[in-house]
């Protein structure tokens, strides 16, 4: 089992519903969290809970949800569990799976969208290179002319 991508996988799942579980009021808001999710969410983090630096990493994203280096460390510990335990990895695939996977996204003007792994996007006008793109003209925009 990848526990890296079971991982990243889990967070793809909890991460758009942060506030929701994060909030003190989470009893009353969990109604609009997807009872898959409010699974996972009580599953990891009571797991976390039996460690200090899971419970530190867990009061970190309480604190502050959208500060990237509280999510890279709770994801940290997230990966210590799965590793450490795969009995409770598996068990854990398994509730993602009846989860599902559920996008949202909304797009005003001419942005762009990218979800899931690996998922690339460009707004409007733009251009996304996977590789070497040395040599190429890249034109965008109205009106342009290339005269070579």
């Amino acid at each position: 089992m990848d526990f890296g991508q079971l991982n990243q996988h889990l967070w793809t799942a909890l991460q758009p519903y942060l506030p929701l579980l994060l909030a003190e009021a989470a009893r009353e808001t969990g109604k609009r969290v997807p009872a898959a999710i409010r699974r996972l969410w009580q599953e990891v983090a009571e797991r976390l809970r039996q460690r200090p630096a899971g419970a530190e990493a867990l009061d970190d994203l309480r604190a502050a949800p959208e500060d990237p280096d509280a999510q890279a460390a709770f994801r940290l510990q997230v990966k210590k569990h799965l590793a450490a335990d795969p009995a409770w990895a598996a068990h854990l695939a398994a509730l993602l799976a009846q989860a599902g996977s559920r996008y949202q996204a909304e797009v005003h003007g001419g942005g762009a969208v990218a979800q899931g792994p690996g998922a690339t996007a460009a707004g409007e006008r733009g251009v996304v290179i996977g590789g070497d793109a040395t040599g190429n003209i890249i034109v965008t925009g109205d009106d342009n002319q290339v005269r070579g």
